[in-house]
């Protein structure tokens, strides 16, 4: 299932690769798909497959204010299956080149709910580090992101900026 998920975003990147030639923004709009992995650190759950769209707004300098929204879910092990729904908002800063590195720092909103009757929910602080490689409009990015205390994601994100 996850191979499907990624072969779909790489060949929409690669439409979105093929229909541009802009050159780096210093300003102005972004939107992307982004897949993964949440890695779970509680015993007897495995790691879920993870997907979902990231938006942004670019100010200059590098700095940004970025929402994204992922969804996963796996399996406890006791029958169940676990749904992590999460939204944040960060504020995020890219370096200057085609080959840049990223943080972001911000607030993530995270559901947990599962098919046995249990759910959570909680807000709190997200940091993420990462690195990307921009492509004329378009940038590939890889990620870590702290989701909570036990579970943080890595992802490769697709953005498109306008």
């Amino acid at each position: 299932m996850m191979i499907r998920k990624m072969a779909g975003m790489v060949l929409l990147a690669g439409t979105m690769l093929a229909g541009t030639a802009q050159a780096e923004q210093v300003g102005g709009l972004y939107l992307g798909i982004t897949g993964g992995v949440d890695r779970i650190d509680v015993a007897g759950v495995d790691d879920a497959d993870m997907y979902g769209v990231v938006g942004g707004l670019r100010f200059g300098s590098g700095l940004s204010v970025e929402a994204a929204f992922g969804k996963s879910d796996t399996d406890t092990g006791g029958g169940c299956t676990v749904d992590i729904d999460t939204l944040g908002l960060y504020g995020a800063f890219r370096s200057s080149g085609n080959v840049y590195f990223k943080g972001r720092v911000g607030l993530l909103h995270e559901k947990l709910s599962d098919d046995c009757g249990s759910s959570l929910k909680d807000t709190g602080l997200s940091l993420g580090a990462g690195a990307g490689v921009r492509f004329g409009g378009v940038a590939v990015e890889a990620e870590y992101t702290i989701i909570e205390q036990d579970i943080d994601r890595l992802s490769l994100t697709f953005l498109y900026n306008f």
